[in-house]
């Protein structure tokens, strides 16, 4: 009978988890530390000690070797928040962190979390742990790596002016409400990759010295980058931007943004290069956007942000991202097919952007065989000089813009003809094989740039 009654008490002791060992271990902490410790805090403080993990997660060992199934009660991984400001803060009399900081894993903090202004100098680890109300490190400072993976906020959060000194990870949290990281400092590398932004999310003059992996994040409301600096490689390839985007202002070493979803609205505007042009950002100071050689290269993504720029009406963004698109384009052509498809689509496609574009064609097609025309055009008199060079190539610019204008004769070729010397193998000069040939070419490229034309227009009348 005293047998069966001895192990009543154990399995007692252990579903409310007071056996006497631990029960002493809880007493102990309690009496150095003179903080009124429940057991779940206890526990944590051992784990910290040892610096081993706190783990609450179902079927985790907790305490001494004892599998309970009782972690999903909530009240049995709860922390207090005084508690984990005192702890994460290094400020709990008589007790020493071990080198590994905190580790803490599936816990669940049911009140507001206030720590601005606050020193963490060790690392400090909530992986998968839950923070039912507003969390605040407004101004605080990470000394070490600070790991927040696939943590849960359920109400606002707030890492505005924060430095991480070290790691900063995110992946994988879940933000339900408003996410602040205005002007936080990421002097480590930093992790958002597949972070779920449910409310809108600020990271407005952020700075990001390190590499910084926003890849597969999904932006549900409004993200605001705006005059945030990438120093390093920005990735935000296979992300959701469902609402509103403003990367306005913001300066990136290289950003990647292959296969993103969601262009609507996406306002993106590029900081000049520093060093060549001063902290200017007024039209007279400086005359070109900054985008050369700092976003990757991805086609589709280069014409999707066109278009984005064209319906917003950034007509002088879209013509910088138009101008490196092309630049890019030009470097991979391989094939004839590539030459083909360059000239009578990627040419053509952002004149609307880039109306100068249009004039260096025709001049392209109008100088050169100008040029080359008034090596056959004679003077009247054998007078040399300036004006009658002129003259020559004036008569010359004519001949070639008839060529390069179907249908449209500006002077009648016939006249034209007693210019040009006589050869004499042909009595009409404009025939010589030597001119026939160059007219033919200049027709074909007269008919290219109609072709362009129409396309400017009709991509005019689509506004």
């Amino acid at each position: 009978m005293r047998s069966l009654v001895a192990a009543c008490l154990i399995i007692l002791s252990s579903v409310l988890f007071i056996n006497p060992t631990y029960a002493d271990t809880c007493s102990e902490y309690r009496k150095r530390t003179g903080l009124d410790l429940n057991k779940t805090e206890c526990y944590v403080l051992e784990q910290v000690e040892k610096g081993e993990i706190a783990h609450f997660k179902e079927n985790q060992s907790w305490p001494h070797g004892k599998y309970v199934n009782r972690f999903t009660k909530i009240e049995y991984r709860t922390l207090g928040v005084d508690f984990l400001k005192l702890l994460i803060t290094g400020s709990i009399a008589d007790f020493k962190i071990a080198d590994e900081g905190v580790r803490i894993r599936h816990a669940f903090i049911s009140k507001a979390v206030n720590l601005k202004n606050t020193n963490v100098p060790f690392p400090v680890e909530m992986i998968d742990c839950t923070f039912e109300k507003e969390v605040d490190f407004r101004g605080s400072k990470f000394s070490d790596k600070a790991l927040f993976e696939r943590a849960r906020f359920m109400a606002d959060v707030s890492f505005s002016e924060v430095q991480f000194y070290d790691w900063a990870d995110f992946s994988n949290a879940q933000f339900k409400a408003e996410a602040v990281f205005y002007r936080a400092q990421f002097l480590a590398e930093s992790n958002f990759a597949g972070t779920q932004l449910l409310d809108n999310a600020d990271f407005s003059e952020s700075q990001f010295l390190n590499n910084a992996d926003f890849s597969m994040a999904d932006f549900s409301q409004n993200a605001i980058f705006s005059n945030a600096q990438f120093l390093e490689v920005a990735n935000f390839s296979n992300c959701f931007f469902r609402n509103s985007s403003n990367f306005k202002g913001c300066y990136y070493n290289q950003a990647i943004f292959d296969n993103v979803t969601g262009f609507s609205n996406m306002q993106m505007e590029w900081v000049y290069d520093l060093e060549k042009f001063g902290e200017e950002k007024d039209e007279k100071g400086i005359a070109k956007r900054g985008l050369k050689n700092h976003l990757k290269y991805n086609r589709t993504f280069y014409l999707a942000l066109i278009k984005n720029y064209k319906d917003m009406g950034w007509l002088r963004e879209a013509d910088d991202c138009y101008d490196t698109y092309l630049i890019e384009r030009l470097k991979r052509i391989r094939t004839l097919d590539d030459i083909i498809e360059f000239l009578f689509k990627d040419l053509t496609i952002g004149y609307l952007k880039k109306p100068h574009w249009f004039l260096i064609l025709f001049l392209f097609i109008w100088l050169p065989f100008s040029i080359y025309y008034s090596g056959f055009v004679q003077n009247k008199t054998t007078k040399k000089g300036i004006k009658y060079k002129f003259s020559r190539f004036l008569w010359a610019s004519i001949y070639s813009l008839d060529n390069i204008t179907p249908g449209v004769d500006l002077k009648p070729i016939s006249s034209l003809n007693q210019y040009f010397y006589d050869f004499p193998y042909y009595s009409d000069c404009s025939n010589s094989k030597k001119i026939l040939y160059a007219r033919r070419i200049q027709n074909l490229l007269g008919w290219y740039f109609i072709g362009v034309f129409l396309n400017m227009l009709i991509n005019l009348t689509a506004l």
